[in-house]
């Protein structure tokens, strides 16, 4: 891409086009998307890619799933911090004794 002409106070002016992509490209961040995605959710919504309703509906519902899988793991997570973090007496233990670390050099699961 050509850099766009400056105005008299030195700021670049886009053209509206390029705007609309990049507020596309960060919206769609903002749903989880990954760039390589998004590169492909853009270039159907440019119509340089041939998309059809049925193959969206598959590749959000993908995205969910994904999504959902996430939520998962990261509730998992949480619930094996808080039982580490109940198990730790806070302060006036030694490090050796530290039920979070002593769990951690065990492993987590």
């Amino acid at each position: 891409m050509l850099t766009p002409p400056a105005s008299d106070a030195g700021y670049r002016m886009y053209p509206h086009k390029v705007i609309q992509d990049i507020e596309f490209i960060k919206r769609a961040q903002d749903l989880g998307f990954t760039l390589e995605e998004i590169k492909d959710l853009l270039a159907a919504s440019n119509g340089d890619k041939e998309f059809h309703s049925e193959e969206m509906l598959q590749f959000a519902t993908g995205k969910i799933e994904e999504i959902d899988k996430k939520i998962r793991d990261f509730n998992e997570m949480k619930f094996l911090l808080e039982g580490l973090v109940e198990k730790c007496p806070g302060s006036g233990v030694p490090k050796s004794q530290c039920p979070i670390l002593k769990k951690l050099s065990k492993g987590v699961n």
